[in-house]
């Protein structure tokens, strides 16, 4: 679904696409001046991820942690519909979703606190090099991996064990 959402936003603007792995003067411009504000645009874009990353790793990240992310949250999904019910499952989900909103609101020193524990805020990984109020909010690159891998692991290991003893009975699963 990452790389199906990559590839349909990239491919329209194939032919306009200056093949470089340097970050442009627009988006310098824009991520140093306020020129985007000028025209009411919502678009952030964070100066201090330039010295960084180069716009091809950050892509490759940001793929990576993406995927990570949502695998992170299906296994987790199915892990909750074997072990409680599927109505639990659902509201894990959704909740791990929503709770983005919640950390993005918060005051910095609770944001630092729980971004480190909801996946679906690294997703804005261009803010891993930008400063808010004294703290880098969001972990470390090592520490999202390993969270979500490790995450992943010990998810599958449980649901590998429940579903050699469990049988599954799919009839009038539509009801």
């Amino acid at each position: 679904m990452v790389l199906i959402t990559i590839f349909c936003t990239i491919l329209p603007l194939l032919s306009k696409i200056e093949w470089s792995n340097e970050w442009g003067k627009l988006l310098r411009t824009a991520a140093t001046t306020n020129a985007l504000s000028r025209y009411q645009s919502s678009v952030v874009i964070y100066y201090d991820i330039f010295s960084e990353y180069t716009p091809l790793e950050l892509i490759l990240l940001e793929i990576l942690i993406c995927t990570l992310t949502c695998t992170f949250v299906g296994v987790l999904m199915f892990f909750l519909s074997l072990y409680i019910n599927k109505i639990i499952a659902v509201a894990g989900g959704l909740a791990l979703a929503i709770s983005l909103f919640p950390v993005l609101n918060m005051h910095p020193l609770i944001r630092y606190k729980l971004a480190r524990f909801v996946p679906t805020v690294w997703a804005e990984l261009a803010r891993i090099a930008t400063v808010d109020h004294t703290y880098y909010w969001l972990p470390s690159l090592t520490y999202m991996v390993l969270f979500l891998l490790v995450g992943i692991a010990i998810m599958t290991s449980f649901i590998i064990y429940k579903i050699r003893h469990v049988e599954f009975n799919w009839e009038n699963e539509d009801m």
